[in-house]
């Protein structure tokens, strides 16, 4: 197992270098501003430095409301529907009859990137002199640790047994077994995916930002996807059940691309516009 983690290494190396080249490529191409239709006085962007916890609570307020709910509501219900019906069980049970040591090789990389790509990406994001860069740090920072703090709460208060768990010893039962509560699972493993939401987080949210490239879309949702597979199957499915995954993906994406686009809105802010009281400047000294 750990020629393996080493073997890993390279590899999870070279995918952290190909998300931050591109995102940083991608960021020096300037977005389009929105026309307003309201007034044309609008349409004249300045680009604002954000922070870290720039409209932080209105970003997670926004997540979880009107359609964005969506999303949320249909977490609980996938999980409802693919652990009643006996398909997590089932995906388990597949995942491990497969090759021990390919299982883990091919696993390797997205498990053990997975919590150091979320982090690493966005802070050196934010090491950049380009505003837009740092600004794409902060919002990926920012939906990383509301996916982090997200999952970390459900996981304690659902208790989810996992795939790999000696008790159920019934696969079955296992796959439906929670224990709600306050800590009665530890938060380590259990509902949702903590790999699978912080890394869609990222994701949703460097895409929503940048919008304007396919490439980071390309790459960042094709590390998500990787990710979700080896939470999925990798280590013979002793990970995570299939509906951890796709909650987590679901809750993610929603939590990322609201994000995202809140940012985006905030680097490209009216040089003047009419307000209350007549016409506004926005000076910006950068």
């Amino acid at each position: 197992m750990h020629s393996l983690k080493v073997l890993g290494r390279p590899i999870l190396q070279r995918i952290s270098i190909i998300l931050v080249s591109v995102v940083t490529s991608a960021a020096y191409s300037q977005p389009t501003a929105t026309a307003s239709a309201a007034s044309p006085i609008d349409r004249v962007p300045t680009k604002s430095q954000l922070t870290l916890t720039w409209h932080l609570a209105e970003h997670v307020r926004e997540s979880y409301s009107g359609w964005n709910s969506l999303a949320h509501i249909g977490a609980v219900g996938a999980t409802w529907v693919l652990s009643e019906s006996g398909v997590d069980a089932d995906v388990q049970a597949w995942s491990a009859r497969r090759n021990e040591t390919l299982s883990i090789a091919t696993s390797v990389p997205a498990l053990i990137g997975g919590f150091f790509v979320p982090v690493a990406v966005p802070l050196y994001m934010m090491r950049s002199d380009a505003i837009r860069i740092r600004n794409g740090g902060m919002a990926a920072q920012q939906a990383v640790f509301v996916g982090f703090t997200v999952t970390t709460l459900l996981k304690a208060l659902t208790g989810r047994s996992a795939p790999d768990a000696e008790t159920p010893r019934d696969i079955d039962k296992r796959s439906r077994h929670f224990r709600y509560g306050f800590l009665r699972g530890g938060i380590i493993h259990g509902w949702p995916s903590g790999h699978t939401m912080t890394n869609m987080a990222l994701a949703a949210s460097l895409s929503s930002y940048f919008n304007d490239s396919k490439r980071v879309k390309y790459y960042a949702y094709g590390w998500a996807a990787y990710v979700m597979a080896a939470a999925t199957f990798g280590a013979q499915g002793g990970v995570h059940w299939l509906s951890d995954v796709v909650a987590g993906g679901l809750m993610g994406w929603t939590i990322g691309t609201t994000i995202g686009k809140g940012f985006a809105r905030g680097y490209l802010q009216p040089l003047a516009a009419l307000g209350r009281w007549g016409l506004q400047l926005t000076l910006n000294a950068d």
